[in-house]
Parts: structure tokens; C-alpha cells; sequence
């Protein structure tokens, strides 16, 4: 275990991680996909990809993570090497772009102006506003009138 799983779990040294089962640090939605991971690492000696999950910290908050694995032999027997990264980060920006998006999209839609987006010459959005203006149902009515 390096500096940085100590961190990521919040713990004050190693020991209280070491000698622990891994799906105490995992919260219980995720608990099905890891014992298959795990199946996967030990029975089919297989790497598992990157794959999104929640683990729980010492104090039992949450942390999401992105988890990989790796079988390896450690003293004779079969183990995993585990890389869990840290996506707090990550996992904010996209709920804060979505946020974003979604006060556009209301605003556009407040609007009382007709706004109609184009790609390669063909609509791909149209406001309510333009809706009821044009009396169409977007997108297929004003693509259809297109051509």
C-alpha cells in the first residue's frame, strides 16, 4: 500500500488497511462487481479494465473511484495489484457541466425568441419558441420541410 491509498482511504498508517479484506473499503452497491472482478483476476487470470466505483473511507464517507487490477504472485500465491484513482475531481466537473447545461437549456427554452440550431445544413434543435412559430414538431417536421 503506498501514501497515496492511505490518503485516498483517509487512514493514519498502513496497518489499519493491511491484512483487511478489500470489499470493507467498497461500498455494498459495487460489492456483486468486485467479487466478478475478482472471480476474473483469480479464475481466468485475466486484468480487469478501468471501471468506476465507490469506496469507503476509514470514517465511512464515500470516494468515487476509478479501478483497475492486475493478477500477480506475491510469495507463491495468487494476488492482485489494484489501482484505484481518485475521481472527486473529475465526478464534480461533469455534475457541474451538466448544472450548466441544464440552466442553458432552460433559458433557451424561456426564451420567446425562435432558436433553431444547424449542423451541415440540416436542424438539430429547435426552441419551443420556434416550435409554435413554425406549428412544427421538431426536429423531424423541420428536417422533413428541408428537403
Amino acid at each position: 500500500m503506498n501514501s497515496t491509498a492511505l490518503k485516498l482511504f483517509q487512514a493514519g498508517s498502513a496497518e489499519e488497511l493491511i491484512g483487511r479484506p478489500l470489499i470493507d473499503r467498497i461500498h455494498p452497491d459495487y460489492h456483486d462487481a468486485a467479487r466478478e472482478r475478482s472471480r476474473v483476476l483469480s479464475e481466468e487470470e485475466q486484468p480487469v479494465p478501468a471501471m468506476e466505483q465507490i469506496y469507503l473511507r476509514m470514517d465511512g464517507s464515500i470516494v468515487p473511484v476509478e479501478v483497475s487490477a492486475v493478477q500477480f504472485k506475491y510469495q507463491g500465491e495468487n494476488g492482485a495489484l489494484v489501482f484505484a484513482r481518485d475521481i472527486t475531481t473529475r465526478k464534480e466537473a461533469e455534475a457541474a457541466q451538466r448544472d450548466s447545461e441544464e440552466m442553458h437549456r432552460r433559458i433557451v427554452e424561456a426564451l420567446s425568441d425562435a432558436i433553431l440550431l444547424r449542423s451541415e445544413g440540416i436542424v438539430i434543435y429547435a426552441s419551443p419558441a420556434a416550435s409554435n412559430r413554425f406549428r412544427l414538431n421538431p426536429p423531424r417536421d423541420l428536417i422533413e420541410k428541408q428537403n
